[in-house]
Formats: structure tokens, sequence, C-alpha cells
């Protein structure tokens, strides 16, 4: 009775031993989180903050959840922003926004305000001279502010929010 017991204990260490080596990926992350569209889903993660760089005289390789990229612009057709003197103030803020012109903006320009995640947060075309955005109902963090010329010209604004 007592070799069928070591026996036993003998099979089940030899069958468990190759999981006690497998490792999943593992990473400490800022954010993520999942999506899905109508050409499938997806899961994401922002911020990696541990990762291991294994370096020879060939080379390296970064091992890691999630690898950072660079993305260069190589060539752009930009279309020129007309001469509209547009004063953007005060930044950084807490309430408001003031966007002003010395001329009359309807018609010729439109903003979005954007956070740092793409979301559209508010769009809208002036009327006058000068708008005021608020910014009270929003978190504290960075926004973008894009200004649209009828042209199709864009000039964009890091805004603060404190």
């Amino acid at each position: 009775m007592k070799s069928y017991t070591s026996l036993k204990l003998v099979v089940f260490f030899l069958l468990s031993m190759p999981f006690a080596f497998l490792q999943a990926q593992h990473a400490v992350v800022a954010s993520g989180g999942d999506g899905m569209g109508a050409g499938g889903s997806f899961t994401f993660s922002v911020g990696q903050v541990f990762y291991t760089t294994a370096t020879h005289a060939t080379g390296s390789v970064s091992a890691g959840v999630q690898q950072a990229y660079e993305v260069y612009l190589l060539k752009t057709n930009e279309i020129p922003m007309p001469e509209v003197w547009v004063n953007v103030f005060p930044n950084p803020t807490s309430n408001f926004i003031s966007i002003e012109s010395i001329e009359n903006m309807a018609g010729k320009l439109s903003f979005t305000l954007i956070d740092m995640q793409g979301k559209e947060l508010l769009s809208a075309e002036p009327i006058g001279k000068s708008i005021q955005i608020q910014m009270e109902a929003y978190a504290a963090g960075t926004y973008m502010l894009n200004l649209r010329h009828q042209n199709g010209a864009i000039k964009s604004y890091k805004i603060v929010k404190r």
C-alpha cells in the first residue's frame, strides 16, 4: 500500500511539473480595454512599464506584452492656414476657454474639442468674434482644440485643464 501511494505521488509530480514552468503574458499598464466593431473585436493596453531587452553584437530584441513603435511622417500635402488672427486663452484653464478673433468668424471657422483618447467632446461654429467653451464638466487633463478654416486647413491647440 505504501509503494502504491508513493507511485501516485511520483506520477502526480511528473504530470504537474510542466505546468510549473508555464508563464502567461503579464503587464502593469496605465490603461486598457476591449473594443468591438463590424470587423471583429480587439483588446488594447496603454503604458506598459516593464519589458526586457536582450542585446547582442548583431542587434537587440525587446520582449514584452506591448512594444512601442514610432510613426514617421514622410510627406504631407498641407493646406496653408489663411491669415486669420485667433487668440485662445486662458491656458491652462479650470473653467472656460475663450476663442477671440479680430474679425467675424461666422461661416469661416469651426472648432472641435477632443480628449487624449480621440473622443470628440464638443464641436461648433462661432457666430461672432468670440466664443467661450465651458470646461467645468471635463476632468483635469490635456485636450486638443482643433480650429478648421472653411478651406479645410486645421490649426491645433493643446489645452490643459486643471
